[in-house]
């Protein structure tokens, strides 16, 4: 027969990866939904464009200088919520972390050239 050890683990592991499936597949227009204070851009931002680093380190690995962008701190209640709420134009979110179920990071929006 079955065990319940062994069931509960994997249909927890299931369900976990059902749901990232969902959030890669269905993006950002489910999930957020009615959240008055997130802009949606129809553009996808993957999530591998938000990083640990601090937006020095970035800069550094990508040759650029900070100085070319604008830097905007961005909070969601998780990560899904947090690449809803970046700004428009945004290359990629930095010092990413987590407390208390609030997710944060920096967005680098390149700025406008005159």
């Amino acid at each position: 027969m079955f065990k319940a050890e062994k069931i509960i683990p994997t249909f927890l592991v299931l369900s976990v990866i059902s749901a990232i499936v969902m959030v890669v597949i269905l993006g950002n227009s489910i999930i957020h939904r009615g959240t008055a204070k997130t802009t949606l851009h129809p553009k996808i931002f993957s999530q591998e464009k938000v990083l640990t680093a601090t937006a020095e380190e970035y800069c550094k690995a990508m040759k650029k200088n900070l100085s070319e962008f604008d830097l905007v701190g961005i909070h969601g209640g998780n990560l899904g919520n947090l690449i809803a709420r970046r700004p428009k134009n945004t290359e990629v979110i930095v010092s990413y972390g987590s407390a208390d179920d609030n997710y944060y990071g920096t967005a680098l929006v390149p700025k406008r050239k005159s």
